[in-house]
């Protein structure tokens, strides 16, 4: 566990983080707006659980069997979480050219794959323990609480906000 003072200086350096997957070591891309904002798109596609607290026992187990085929989602939030926006949509783009594209049997054999396909199988290979732990990591260099609070921010100084509530007839 690194001190207060460890992980202050890491955010101060800008000292790039990492996270191991498979025996692979991904460098995580630093945190940008374009990036939190594709990964809570794809979060909100994930499927509702409903009321989680409520759930023991078997009906957790079952819950969790009957949603698993939902995982891959999860591992493209984690490797979006890792590549960062900018070459999710690069490799996105790729892919469509390659399919509106004709090519030989051999060419799309030994078509290269992009670093976010990459990500993305490996994070699909890896444990569940490890999937939360790749997540945990993302999530502390993501700066969800700066953005946060620009966006409160932005909320109090709205000017076009009404003001009052009441309506009077026109001529009073």
């Amino acid at each position: 566990m690194k001190t207060i003072e460890e992980r202050t200086a890491e955010t101060i350096l800008q000292q790039p983080k990492a996270v191991e997957i498979d025996g692979k070591c991904y460098e995580i891309a630093p945190p940008t707006t374009a990036t939190l904002i594709l990964v809570s798109g794809m979060i909100s596609r994930l499927p509702q659980f409903g009321e989680l607290d409520k759930l023991q026992g078997e009906d957790m187990l079952f819950h969790a069997l009957a949603n698993a085929k939902d995982c891959e989602k999860v591992a493209e939030i984690a490797a979006v979480m890792i590549v960062g926006a900018k070459e999710y949509k690069k490799s996105h783009l790729q892919s469509l050219l390659q399919q509106s594209q004709k090519q030989s049997l051999l060419r799309r054999i030994f078509r290269k794959e992009s670093l976010f396909d990459k990500v993305k199988n490996a994070v699909l290979n890896s444990s569940p323990k490890k999937l939360d732990e790749i997540i945990g990591v993302c999530l502390q260099g993501m700066q969800v609480q700066d953005f946060f609070l620009v966006t409160t921010f932005l909320n109090k100084v709205n000017l076009t906000k009404q003001t009052k509530s009441k309506t009077t007839q026109s001529g009073q």
